[in-house]
């Protein structure tokens, strides 16, 4: 790496040819500029990958990790354990699929992870894209099922976009560039398998929950927040860009062009959120940067690179240069929330059909199939989720990193049997800034409950319910600042709907589950 410029922080050239912020140098902070250093603001970052399906025996840590057991309410005992590395022939493993270089995962970083077991949403999802961050009704079935929607609650922000537009997360936008970046694969071109949803006026909280798209190119993010942002705007008497159509937008919305009974309440929320869109825009456009002169290569990542979903070598080259970039602005402070969506399975070398040969029978009693896909995520997670974590983990004041006040979290679309949301695992980095305890096996299910229809697979069979992932999302938000009362909706505790349809809920939630659902998860609290 070299060192291509210096202002109140420092940039080194990085592995996809962007430039990375170095810490903050506090010799060269004045006393105020440290004292606000030393409280950085909460990060978030969410990845995901498909299907899930991913046998604990391969994903989570061995059963001897685990040597405490308490009893979290009569008939329900929960487990933990420390996380330690296990090394063979320079390979570091917490498990199959977390495993990675000695020299990457070492015992340091480990202590920073957490892997969380026996996260469970009520119903049954096949494909689904918004459970990841809370948007339950986001699911392949509710284009079978319209009516779906309406039973869920209705779609709802992810909460990415909770935390983008919420005064608590941000309550000072100086020098933020973007309230949320997001990285991946959205699938068709309506965006509907995207990870982040938002509403349509998401200023105001108001109009239809859509999807947040994902940036088209790396080159493209980093310079819709760095370019043009190094030197403060010049003062001008050029109009701002909403005031041009300001006039324009009054007597549209109040049917001056004609009557006014023909500008329906949807294009009224359309022209709101058009407008809001805009004022967003036009405070991006002034935003200075803290880092001084960014040059940015001239390599770039763009969709186009995932095409050919077996080419490991530009799969891994797409998604490292885009964590280059998620780096250097969480780094800087000039966004601190951002999704990275894998929608297809682009980490094998598989050629044919990846959901019908793979995922469908990876829950084969043979194996198989599923030592592929076992590889698959071995290598999300190290050239991934590793990947980021490691370039956030450089010191940014007083022997804390910019990993210490971040949360980072891989989920997949299912647990260990595909299609269905009971055993969802999380593997996640950093404590956001102290919030949550770290370096630890946690295992939250009800192993002596068995509430489950008739299994089809062995991997079905050893389902066993444990806590629900409504309580995890609203652990995300609290760790991240805000109190419940900011994300609560429609009197439930926890985030995102608590309906059911699939299963016995009381034999396999009991009520003190939703009770507890705005609770940060146990073992966790700091």
């Amino acid at each position: 790496m070299t060192v291509i410029s210096k202002g109140r922080r420092q940039f080194l050239v990085g592995a996809g040819g962007f430039t990375l912020a170095l810490p903050l140098l506090p010799s060269l902070l004045t006393p105020k500029a440290r004292a606000q250093a030393a409280r950085p603001g909460a990060r978030f970052v969410a990845m995901a990958t498909p299907h899930g399906g991913a046998w604990p025996a391969n994903l989570h840590p061995p059963d001897d990790t685990v040597v405490e057991e308490i009893e979290y309410r009569p008939g329900h005992k929960i487990r933990r354990g420390r996380l330690a590395t296990r090394v063979e022939s320079g390979k570091a493993s917490l498990s199959a699929i977390l495993s990675a270089p000695s020299n990457v995962l070492t015992d340091r970083l480990a202590g920073k992870l957490n892997v969380l077991r026996g996260f469970d949403v009520q119903f049954h999802c096949g494909h689904g894209t918004g459970q990841h961050l809370g948007n339950f009704a986001r699911v392949d079935r509710q284009y079978a099922e319209p009516s779906l929607v309406d039973k869920m609650g209705g779609m709802v922000p992810t909460v990415d976009q909770v935390l983008a537009w919420s005064r608590t997360f941000y309550g000072d936008l100086d020098g933020v560039a973007a309230r949320s970046i997001h990285v991946g694969h959205d699938g068709a071109a309506g965006g509907g398998a995207s990870i982040s949803w938002g509403y349509a006026n998401p200023k105001a909280g108001s109009g239809a929950i859509q999807p947040v798209r994902s940036s088209p190119s790396a080159l493209h993010l980093f310079k819709s927040m760095f370019g043009g942002a190094q030197e403060a705007p010049k003062a001008s008497a050029r109009v701002p860009l909403v005031d041009r159509v300001l006039e324009s937008y009054r007597r549209t919305r109040s049917g001056a062009f004609g009557d006014a009974a023909r500008i329906s309440s949807a294009d009224k929320q359309r022209l709101d959120g058009h407008m809001a869109l805009l004022s967003e825009l036009e405070r991006r456009t002034h935003v200075v940067s803290s880092c001084g002169s960014v040059t940015p290569s001239t390599t770039d990542a763009t969709i186009a690179m995932l095409e050919k979903s077996n080419d490991l070598a530009q799969t891994k080259l797409y998604y490292q240069t885009f964590n280059d970039v998620v780096a250097a602005a969480l780094r800087c402070g000039i966004c601190r929330i951002a999704t990275i969506n894998n929608t297809q399975q682009t980490f094998s070398d598989h050629t044919g059909n990846w959901h019908e040969e793979i995922a469908h029978q990876a829950n084969l009693p043979d194996g198989v199939k599923q030592q592929v896909l076992l590889a698959s995520y071995q290598r999300f997670f190290e050239w991934v989720f590793l990947d980021l974590v490691a370039k956030l983990d450089v010191e940014e004041i007083d022997g804390k990193t910019v990993l210490d006040s971040t949360l980072v979290q891989w989920t997949q679309e299912s647990g260990p049997d595909t299609h269905t949301m009971v055993d969802f695992p999380v593997i996640t980095a950093g404590s956001a800034g102290g919030a949550l305890r770290t370096g630890l096996y946690c295992d939250y299910r009800n192993r002596d409950r068995t509430p489950f229809p008739p299994p089809s697979t062995p991997v079905a069979a050893a389902l066993r319910p444990g806590i629900l992932y409504n309580q995890w999302l609203a652990t995300v938000l609290q760790a991240m600042g805000l109190p419940p009362s900011e994300f609560e909706r429609n009197g439930d505790k926890g985030y995102g709907s608590m309906w059911n349809d699939t299963y016995d809920r009381e034999k396999a939630w009991p009520d003190y589950l939703r009770a507890d659902a705005s609770n940060i998860v146990p073992f966790l609290k700091s």
